[in-house]
Parts: structure tokens; C-alpha cells; sequence
């Protein structure tokens, strides 16, 4: 761990992120308005080339105004052979929705959470293009959906950045082909955290063991594998996003919210 980033002092990790393990808890410079601790999240591959790109995408997503979506607060750029592209952003108390949840309407009202801050972005011009369990935070028990830090690190952000086989299991094919990221295709994701949350399965079981482009060539043929033992509204909900024809999927992820939102007080 760094013990400083620009004028930040980093006092801790503050992970697991859906941004690896790159995040640390910091304090804040001195002379800020808020003397609150802030997570650094030092994102992944910007060169010396992409970087004023990179930075404007940062600037438009830092105006995004949702209360289920940490705040940009300040993004820049080290110096050196290697430097390193970070941001700052609030809420250091969310942590991930990385495993399944044993409390399933908590599970539900933290997705919900989760499909507004989608819809915040959506209404503000941006798609996420990274929606998983990592990416879905939780803080006092509110859902939030993380900062889309990959797909403003990458240009042109139609580009998937892919740490891992497994982030693909909710990656809509239409990505795989090239398309960029659409509400639509961050509704099939949803689809796939709320399934992976309540079951504890993925989609694609075997994603986790193969190669990067067997990972693909398999979400491109492979039909998405429901739990046999997942039924009801719920289930019926995760098919609905995951319907292959994107017009058929929830309107909006602000509906999947509510529709969340009913399930979780049934």
C-alpha cells in the first residue's frame, strides 16, 4: 500500500471493490472543506496517450448528481515511467456485494438500490457497463451501484476491461460484438447479480476455469443457466432482464427498482 497519492495520506485498505484491489481509505488534503476520509481507487491501464480522454470522461462523471452512486470528487494523473491515474470518491463506509446474501429481501433492497443508481447514470447520459457483485455497494444497509471507473479508464469506452473470466457473466453478447454499453445491457447485468445474490451461482458455471477466449466464444453460444431451485416472481424477474431480445427486458432500470423494492416486502 502507497502511503501517499498526490496530496492524499492513505491510512488503510478500503477493499473489496469492483475495482480490484487498488482502493484505500484516505485522508483527505489539508485545507478541504471536509476533513471525512475518502477511498482512492487507482484505476488500471491510462497511458501518457488516453489520459486527456480519460480525463474528460472523469470530469462529465463527476457531475453526476444520485444518491445511489458514490461522488466523484477528484480524479488526477502521477508522475514518472509508471504513473498512476486515481480518484477520489465519497462514501468509505460501502463495501461489495461480492458474495450471495443469506438475508434475501436485504439482498433485494440493496439490488434495488443498486438498479436506481443505475438509472441516475442512465438519465445522465451514462451507461455502466460493469455491473456485478462487486460493483453493487452497501452502506448502513443502503444499496449503491459503484462509480463505472473501468469504462471511463477505457478509450473508446465501448471497450470491455476484463480482469477476470468470471467478470463476463453478466455481460450481455451484444458487448462481446462489439456493441458499447446500453441500458438495456446493463439491465441483463443486473439480471445476473440479482441471480448470482440469491442463488450464489453464476450464469455461466465453468466461466471461472477458462481461458479468456473460451470465456467469450462460451457467453456468445452458452444459454445462461438459472438455478433449478430459483423460482417465483424473483426468478421469473432475473429472466425477464435476461431475455435475449433487449426490448423485452424491464423498461428501465428504474422499474426494476421498484419491481426489487415490491419483492423484497412480499
Amino acid at each position: 500500500m502507497p502511503t501517499r497519492l498526490a496530496e492524499y495520506r492513505m491510512v488503510g485498505p478500503a477493499g473489496p471493490f469492483g475495482n480490484g484491489s487498488r482502493a484505500w481509505l484516505a485522508e483527505p488534503p489539508l485545507g478541504t472543506t471536509s476533513d471525512s476520509p475518502v477511498v482512492i481507487v487507482e484505476l488500471d491501464a491510462v497511458g501518457d496517450d488516453t489520459w486527456p480522454a480519460t480525463q474528460a470522461l472523469l470530469h462529465e462523471l463527476a457531475s453526476v448528481s444520485s444518491a445511489h452512486v458514490p461522488r466523484l470528487l477528484e480524479s488526477g494523473r502521477g508522475e514518472g515511467n509508471e504513473p498512476a491515474t486515481w480518484i477520489s470518491r465519497d462514501r468509505p463506509a460501502a463495501r461489495s456485494l461480492a458474495t450471495a446474501v443469506g438475508d434475501r429481501r436485504a439482498a433485494l433492497r440493496v439490488l434495488a438500490g443498486a438498479a436506481r443508481g443505475a438509472h441516475d447514470l442512465h438519465e445522465a447520459g451514462w451507461a455502466h457497463g460493469d455491473i456485478r457483485l462487486a460493483t453493487v455497494l452497501v452502506d448502513a444497509g443502503e444499496g449503491l451501484l459503484d462509480l463505472p471507473t473501468r469504462l471511463a479508464s477505457t478509450v473508446p469506452p465501448a471497450v470491455i476491461q476484463v480482469v477476470d473470466p468470471s467478470d463476463l457473466d453478466g455481460v450481455d453478447s451484444d458487448r462481446l460484438w462489439g456493441a458499447g454499453p446500453t441500458r438495456a445491457s446493463d439491465i441483463y447485468a443486473l439480471g445476473a447479480a440479482i441471480h448470482r445474490a440469491l442463488t450464489g451461482a453464476p450464469l455461466h458455471p465453468d466461466l471461472a476455469a477458462d481461458q479468456p477466449v473460451t470465456a467469450v466464444q462460451r457467453v456468445l453460444v452458452e444459454v445462461p443457466r438459472i438455478t433449478p431451485t430459483f423460482g417465483g416472481p424473483v426468478a421469473q424477474l432475473v429472466r425477464d432482464c435476461l431475455d435475449p431480445d433487449p426490448a423485452r427486458r424491464p423498461p428501465s432500470a428504474a422499474h426494476l427498482a421498484d419491481q426489487l423494492d415490491d419483492l423484497a416486502v412480499a
